[in-house]
This record gives structure tokens, C-alpha cells and sequence, in this order.
């Protein structure tokens, strides 16, 4: 064949069965299409087609010469791994696991689950996402315990909530809580002496 699986190595065994696959039907095509070509009475104009090779399926699997837009990348939230236990995401995704009985998610829980993801900080978009991996997982038979490392990816998919920053304080509220307390003070020493 044109092309080996070290120069392919990036690609997982499927997709490089798959891309061999491709270029065995494109090889076993080449011969026909000339005979169709030839069988045609109009003759075609034809324009300069490229060798399929391993310079046109480099172009289709290398993407180094397109620039990314920052509105896209602007856009698209980065994919931050579950690490905590106390992470919005994952707590969700338990919660809708204990939810689901005999592999099916009750409307009334659903709606349930959703207001717990946006307690947690997650965006609809996202809560549906996760409860939906969940429950497919749960439908096609998969215990929730057994979640497989693409699972875990597919969680990983919607955005973590926000973080709440421990050490910032609210300044305004120290000092309008000072400020009263120094009036309710001011307020008792004046009865006292009064």
C-alpha cells in the first residue's frame, strides 16, 4: 500500500482500519471511473484532479495551515479534567445516576436534576449534556459505577462552573456591617448616660 502505519502512528487502530479501508475502495475505483468516463458520448471538459496519495489524505488529516479565529477559540470552552470530587460536573453526573431507576430518568427528576445544575453553576446547555451521557450509559446497560474513561471525556466536555474566589472579600459589606455596629454602640452609650 501507499502508505504504513508508522506515518499513521497519531491515528488509533479504528481510524487507521478506516483509512486503509478508504484507500483500498479509492484504488478499486480508479480503473472504473476511466471506463465510465470513456463510455460517456459528451465529452467533458475536465479540470487537473490530484493522484489520491498520501500527499491529498496528508491534506485532509493535517490542519496545521489553518489559522483558528479567536471568535471560535473565544467561543469554545476549555476541556479542564474532573479532578475533585466536589466538582459541579461530577456531582451531577451522581446525582443522576442515583436518579435513574430500571435505566430510565423520570421527567419530574430531570427537572430536578437541572435545578441542581444550576445551583452547582453549570449552564442548561451543560446539565442537559451530562444527564443525557448519564442516562445513555444507564440505557444501554452500563452501571454508573462502571463509567469508562470516555465517559469520564465526555463529562469532561462541558464547562466546569466558576470558580468562587475564598480570599476575595466583599469590602463594602465589612464596612456598612462596621458602620452599624458603631451606630448600634453609639446608640447604647448615649441611653446609658442619658
Amino acid at each position: 500500500m501507499w502508505f504504513d502505519r508508522a506515518r499513521f502512528g497519531h491515528l488509533d487502530d479504528d481510524a487507521f482500519e478506516a483509512l486503509h479501508h478508504y484507500a483500498k475502495q479509492q484504488d478499486e475505483q480508479k480503473p472504473e471511473s476511466k471506463e465510465s468516463d470513456e463510455a460517456q458520448s459528451v465529452p467533458v471538459k475536465r479540470e487537473k484532479q490530484e493522484k489520491v496519495g498520501t500527499d491529498s489524505v496528508l491534506k485532509l488529516t493535517d490542519f496545521a495551515h489553518l489559522k483558528p479565529s479567536s471568535k471560535a477559540a473565544r467561543q469554545t470552552p476549555s476541556i479542564k479534567p474532573i479532578k475533585d470530587p466536589h466538582d459541579g460536573r461530577w456531582v451531577l453526573a451522581v446525582r443522576t445516576a442515583e436518579s435513574i431507576r430500571h435505566g430510565k430518568l423520570a421527567a419530574d427528576k430531570r427537572d430536578r436534576l437541572l435545578k441542581l445544575g444550576k445551583l452547582l453553576g453549570l449552564s442548561p446547555m451543560d446539565s442537559h449534556r451530562i444527564i443525557s451521557v448519564i442516562v445513555a450509559h444507564a440505557e444501554s446497560g452500563i452501571a454508573p459505577a462502571q463509567l469508562t474513561r470516555q465517559s469520564f471525556a465526555e463529562l469532561e466536555q462541558a464547562a466546569p462552573p466558576p470558580m468562587r474566589s475564598v480570599g476575595k472579600i466583599n469590602w463594602m459589606m465589612v464596612a456598612m456591617s462596621t458602620i452599624l455596629l458603631m451606630l448600634i454602640e453609639f446608640a447604647v452609650l448615649f441611653a446609658w448616660f442619658k
